[in-house]
């Protein structure tokens, strides 16, 4: 065996996304609803996958989408690999808007996460309820509005924390 196979096994990519699935999957079966504001649901993975995009790139945003997609349809496999025909358009469309618009102030990325999150849900929904489109308006200011202003403020504040040294240790 080579002494070098396993140098960069501290910065790989697969371990990344392994531990980023793991944190998934977590987060879905145990801490979901203990998150869950009445209708609101805290959307961690797809905070996930818009932070890997913004931070790695358009194309890994999208390998880490299309892993995430399967992941989160292997844990409610209505329609398997949909999940990841969303996830992955989510990533292109959030590489896309990082390389054409401005965003690195906190407003924009808000935006940027409460856009995701809102359509995130509405594909979901219009794919897998298409033939009862009547319903789009109480599935969206009942659930998804909410979701997506929860998932938001969430990320908003934990950007802000961490953009200004709000989480860092004070030295006197």
């Amino acid at each position: 065996m080579k002494a070098g196979l396993f140098k960069g096994i501290g910065y790989s990519k697969v371990l990344t996304y392994l531990i980023l699935y793991l944190v998934t999957i977590i987060y879905e079966s145990l801490f979901s609803e203990l998150l869950r504001v009445g209708p609101a649901r805290l959307d961690i993975p797809l905070l996930l996958l818009i932070y890997v995009t913004l931070t790695r790139g358009t194309r890994e945003g999208i390998v880490f989408g299309f892993g995430l997609g399967l992941l989160q349809d292997a844990l409610l496999p209505l329609w398997m690999g949909f999940g990841s025909l969303v996830k992955v358009l989510l990533a292109y469309a959030i590489g896309q808007f990082k390389e054409s618009l401005y965003v690195e102030n906190l407003f924009s990325k808000i935006l940027l996460i409460f856009t995701a999150a809102l359509s995130n849900d509405l594909m979901r929904f219009l794919v897998l309820n298409w033939r009862s489109a009547e319903k789009l308006g109480p599935v969206l200011i009942g659930t998804t509005l909410p979701t997506a202003i929860y998932t938001s403020v969430v990320a908003g504040l934990a950007i802000f924390l961490t953009s200004r040294g709000g989480l860092q240790p004070k030295v006197s």
